[in-house]
């Protein structure tokens, strides 16, 4: 199953009961952000990307999932918010502008290595001087073995995203255990960085 299709069934069976609560990092990296354009990497129903939008930034959210995107615009429609929303794969949407904020929410484990660790790079290259890039992603781990998924992601080292930041301040990091199913757990990093001037 594709990604798309995979997350499309995932939305639909769980409609609105998703979280619009903004990730923690998510509050930390708009407090550090000069207010300017914004990028959400995989917004998914849009939890970061509403919270972008309502603290002033002019935002694109972009998510292979045309329902997690459907979801999204019913949420903004009507309100008076800087918000664009792209149906499409990042590794061929990604950054075509500069931005003083990019997001990237538990995506990565969904796109293979060489194209994360890509993405990775161009998100800092279109990161604006004293921006800040946000990523939060899985460890290796169980969810590393049980693949729903046809390709295979990037699960990352334990310090695998601080040496990608090298020379950049970070603003927060955190390692955890994650919670996958009644009794599964699997490693979980967050990253919140910006960029030197």
């Amino acid at each position: 199953m594709q990604a798309g299709e995979l997350y499309d069934l995932a939305y639909s069976a769980l409609g609105d009961t998703l979280t619009l609560e903004p990730a923690v990092a998510t509050t930390i990296a708009v407090k550090h952000a000069a207010k300017g354009k914004a990028l959400d990497i995989g917004c998914g129903q849009g939890r970061d990307t509403l919270f972008l939008a309502e603290s002033g930034f002019d935002v694109v959210g972009i998510d292979i999932s045309r329902v997690g995107i459907e979801r999204l615009n019913a949420r903004v429609k009507g309100k008076n918010l800087k918000l664009k929303t792209v149906v499409g794969d990042v590794r061929q949407e990604l950054l075509k502008d500069e931005y003083t904020l990019i997001v990237c929410n538990r995506v990565l484990q969904d796109i293979p290595q060489k194209d994360s660790l890509w993405m990775i790079e161009r998100m800092q290259s279109k990161t604006l001087p004293r921006g800040v890039n946000f990523i939060a992603a899985y460890g290796h781990g169980t969810l590393e073995t049980n693949r729903l998924l046809d390709e295979e992601g990037h699960f990352f080292g334990s310090s695998e995203l601080r040496k990608l930041y090298v020379g950049w301040e970070i603003l927060y990091y955190s390692s955890d255990m994650e919670q996958i199913g009644r009794a599964t757990y699997n490693p979980f990093f967050t990253i919140v960085a910006q960029k030197p001037k």
